[in-house]
């Protein structure tokens, strides 16, 4: 009885040692190993779709390592209600530099405020991705940037960029384009940046002009061609400042901005600023609200009176300003930034040509 219970079990073994042992290739029947980069050029995902020349083709970001901890969001399996796209969460690591592509329209029900578009992924995922149709599938925030802007802009480094200026780095999630001068630009404000500089012609002003763009905002009127420069961060400040350039004006323009869950009807202003006061005449302010906040806001074009009144409230330590309503009053402190956002502005304004 010893005997067969040992004879049993050396069988046993003989057959688990056959069942986990690695398969010869010169047996017909063994089973062919597949790997990812089968599945990936099968025949079923065509991999010639995912190329900067299509325009519906994109690529996971590379995003700041203070926000690679952090997973992918806007996707989800399925859309509920026809309009919500969430819950699907991928992981940094695992998508981070992935090509993909839209392959189908918006889904989402007409009338809302967001799009939902299926995606392909290279490793053969599909997902619905959702975003706010104001700002497109490759905002800013965006997880996504597409492919043919990826292609464009890592292709502009090493390049010329304008006089002696060239671009020598862009970051990985392509915010920002360092050029070597050493200053360092959002990328998305590289181009009317170029049309600033091309007022001056010396190495010198280019370069003091460069610096002074640096941390401002900059953009291009599709329509009128000119030029907009503001703060970034100043739309909810109090006081704050634009510069419009074309070829033919500069303009140096203050704006006053009120906030507050009550209305006042705004119709002028008073500016004290050191030992001095300044009040305007009867200003046109205009109006809006949402959520149970209002605000009232004017845009000053400014001219050599008004360039000479902000000028000193730059160099005053404390302004404050009071809004004169339809009934009542509001008084509220100029912060130190805003004043040094005006100084600065007018530094630019001045170094532009206005006077």
């Amino acid at each position: 009885m010893v005997y067969l219970r040992l004879i049993l079990a050396v069988l046993l073994f003989t057959s688990a040692s056959s069942i986990f042992a690695e398969c010869d290739d010169d047996f017909e029947d063994c089973p062919e190993e597949s790997s990812m980069e089968d599945s990936l050029n099968s025949p079923s995902i065509d991999m010639s779709q995912f190329v900067h020349t299509n325009k519906n083709a994109f690529s996971f970001k590379v995003l700041d390592i203070r926000l690679q901890k952090y997973p992918y969001r806007g996707f989800c399996s399925e859309i509920k209600f026809g309009k919500y796209c969430s819950g699907v969460d991928l992981d940094y690591e695992k998508y981070v530099g992935m090509k993909g592509v839209f392959i189908s329209k918006n889904l989402a029900k007409r009338g809302g405020r967001k799009e939902i578009r299926e995606v392909l992924l290279e490793n053969g995922e599909k997902y619905y991705f959702g975003y706010f149709s104001k700002f497109g599938a490759y905002s800013r925030s965006s997880p996504l940037v597409q492919l043919k802007k990826l292609f464009k802009l890592k292709a502009m480094v090493g390049k010329p960029y304008y006089a002696h200026l060239s671009v020598t780095s862009i970051s990985d999630d392509n915010t920002y384009t360092t050029l070597s001068n050493g200053l360092t630009y959002e990328t998305r404000i590289i181009k009317p940046i170029k049309i600033l500089l091309k007022r001056f012609k010396s190495k010198k002003k280019i370069d003091k002009l460069a610096a002074l763009l640096q941390k401002k905002f900059v953009k291009t009127d599709k329509f009128t061609g000119d030029v907009k420069i503001a703060q970034f961060g100043t739309r909810k400040h109090t006081l704050s400042s634009e510069i419009i350039v074309s070829n033919d004006k500069l303009i140096f323009l203050p704006k006053l901005y009120y906030r507050s869950p009550d209305w006042l009807f705004i119709h002028g202003y008073t500016f004290r600023y050191g030992e001095k006061i300044y009040k305007s005449g009867k200003i046109k302010f205009y109006r809006d609200h949402a959520a149970g906040t209002i605000w009232e806001w004017t845009k000053i074009i400014a001219n050599k009176k008004d360039i000479k009144l902000f000028s000193e409230i730059a160099s005053s330590d404390e302004v404050a300003i009071r809004f004169h309503g339809k009934q009542y009053y509001s008084d509220k402190n100029i912060s130190e930034e805003e004043i040094s956002n005006i100084k600065e502005m007018l530094e630019l304004y001045k170094y532009l040509g206005g006077k």
